[in-house]
């Protein structure tokens, strides 16, 4: 919701999990938004009494009315620290801890008894301990369960109840609006989750050990637990974290971008995938974007992450009424890219009316599957809409390519750039064959190409990147392919072949330490002026990040110390 990791894990045995995030780790025309998301009613839309003949303990009160409980509507911060009363489904356990037909909520605690993390058959360290710790007052209502003083604290049980209730929530939106029932079941959720590090065996790695906070949200498929180490479960989870004084459960816009990521699931728009101009993670982009719209949709305000995401700084947090477009805006990591798709959805949704807008997108991402660019997916939203409105779907259209999700070609302009000055503060990224499990007989490519546009005359092109490869500076094991006036394609990627003018490799660039260079002459260049497409490609197992770039025009062809690219083979 893909991956949304705000800092690298603390083990290197520790890899990204294969999971919907919330941490990577927008002004429309036609309407004015609010300073302020509006107010929820206290008359809860999922606060009817679905359970209200399951079984309670006869030592406990049974009370007529559903039971009452204060949380924070939308976070901590809109709030203002304060919270309101609403009305919760009835719990089915027989002591009033937070499982439901439709949620099951466990607080995990830093406390021993938790699953152990072990690697080539060592142990070292351990999840916090699973426990539902929120049960009712005395007279059955659960008004006592209040926002903790301290909020570093890593078990509180207003966490359980914030996510018990906004999980109901978000599962009424989709199953009594839009008629979805394939949740319809406990969807196990973990709040609190830290983990817990050996210090000896950290130690040995110049790290510190003890508990540490995961800053992050989460929706893991079963698989996705192997990423810490763990058994793989038999269910998905959505899992959210306690990060120093952030908790991730207490905002409801990170709640619902979970659950959507979980309504979504692992058959659709679920990784990534090669096309003819690289490698393509169109699908995990819309994954995000389709999870902050459907957010944005249950509190009627397009800001995601106020509390949950400001944190990590405030180009994290995702305001869908800020324009995005493809290419302008393309950064190749997902979170940034699903901007682009959210942002042209809420337009659509000024424009055309919430009604249509969210029954047009869910019935069109329920045909998405896991090769779904970008393009087909606004091809396949504007076809479900002329089965309603032939007059909107046009207007559908228009925004759509407004946006250019319908024609983009996933290249940018090359130019000076660096990751803290941009938008997103994204790296530029190449995967490596470790992560894809090989195959990629001339290397992996990148998820964009660059495009180089140079004057008729121009002599020479010097080119320099400051590259780091998984966490080490090093030289990456890069090539360069080159195309004039078009982008670079690939095909097959078992045993396939680059169709380029040319292939350069770039080398350790003499003068600056840790970067990267080539120099761009002769046929590298055409005569005649025009654009240089490029597309990187990593020939090693490890990923490749570059964070800064520098381009520049060069007024003769240097003689030596440039690495210098003719292309004259």
């Amino acid at each position: 919701m893909s991956r949304f990791v705000t800092k690298r894990p603390v083990f290197w045995w520790i890899r990204a999990a294969a999971a919907c995030c919330i941490v990577a780790s927008i002004a429309v025309a036609c309407g004015t938004e609010p300073t302020q998301p509006p107010a929820q009613s206290t008359a809860d839309a999922a606060g009817t009494d679905a359970v209200a003949d399951a079984a309670v303990d006869a030592g406990k009160p049974v009370v007529a009315e559903a039971p009452k409980a204060k949380v924070y509507f939308h976070d901590p911060t809109t709030d203002q620290l304060t919270t309101a009363q609403v009305t919760l489904v009835r719990p089915t356990t027989a002591d009033g801890t937070l499982t439901g037909p439709y949620a099951s909520v466990k607080n995990c605690l830093n406390e021993k008894g938790g699953q152990t993390m072990a690697s080539l058959g060592y142990a070292f360290g351990a999840l916090c301990k699973e426990v539902a710790t929120v049960v009712p007052d005395a007279d059955g209502h659960y008004l006592s369960i209040k926002p903790p003083t301290d909020m570093s604290d890593p078990n509180d049980g207003f966490a359980e109840l914030m996510m018990y209730h906004h999980v109901n929530q978000i599962h009424a939106y989709f199953k009594n609006v839009h008629g979805l029932t394939e949740l319809d079941h406990p969807l196990p959720a973990l709040v609190n989750v830290n983990l817990w590090y050996d210090p000896e065996i950290a130690k040995t790695h110049g790290l510190a050990g003890g508990w540490t906070g995961y800053p992050n949200a989460a929706f893991m498929p079963p698989k996705g637990f192997k990423a810490f180490q763990l058994p793989e479960r038999d269910k998905g989870h959505i899992i959210f974290g306690q990060y120093e004084k952030t908790d991730f459960s207490y905002d409801a816009t990170v709640i619902y971008h979970e659950y959507t990521h979980a309504m979504v699931g692992t058959t659709r728009l679920s990784g990534l995938f090669a096309d003819a101009h690289g490698l393509n993670n169109q699908p995990g982009a819309m994954n995000e974007g389709f999870a902050d719209y459907f957010a944005a949709a249950m509190i009627e305000y397009p800001i995601i992450g106020t509390y949950g995401l400001a944190f990590a700084g405030a180009h994290r947090v995702r305001d869908l009424s800020v324009m995005r477009k493809c290419p302008d805006d393309l950064t190749g990591q997902v979170h940034a890219d699903g901007r682009i798709f959210s942002s042209a959805l809420w337009a659509i949704r000024k424009k055309v009316g919430s009604q249509l807008t969210d029954h047009v997108i869910l019935r069109a991402l329920l045909t998405f599957t896991n090769h779904t660019s970008f393009e087909a997916a606004a091809k396949l939203i504007i076809a479900e809409a002329e089965k309603l409105d032939s007059t909107k779907a046009g207007q559908m259209e228009l925004l759509l390519k407004k946006y250019g999700l319908i024609g983009c070609l996933r290249g940018k302009e090359l130019k000076t750039w660096s990751k803290n000055n941009s938008p997103d503060k994204t790296d530029f990224q190449v995967e490596g064959g470790g992560k894809l499990g090989g195959g990629y007989k001339f290397g992996v490519p990148a998820y964009l190409q660059w495009r180089l546009p140079v004057k008729q005359g121009t002599q020479a092109v010097r080119i320099r990147w400051h590259a780091e490869s998984s966490g080490t500076f090093n030289n990456p094991n890069l090539t360069l392919a080159l195309q004039f006036n078009a982008p670079v394609t690939i095909s097959g990627i078992d045993g396939g072949k680059v169709f380029a003018h040319a292939t350069v490799v770039p080398e350790p660039d003499k003068n600056k330490s840790k970067w990267q260079s080539i120099t761009l002459a002769g046929k590298c260049i055409p005569y005649q002026g025009g654009n240089v497409w490029m597309l990187l490609l990593n020939h090693s197992l490890k990923d490749v990040r570059i964070d800064e770039i520098e381009v520049d025009v060069l007024p003769t062809v240097p003689q030596s110390g440039e690495n210098l690219a003719l292309c004259n083979k």
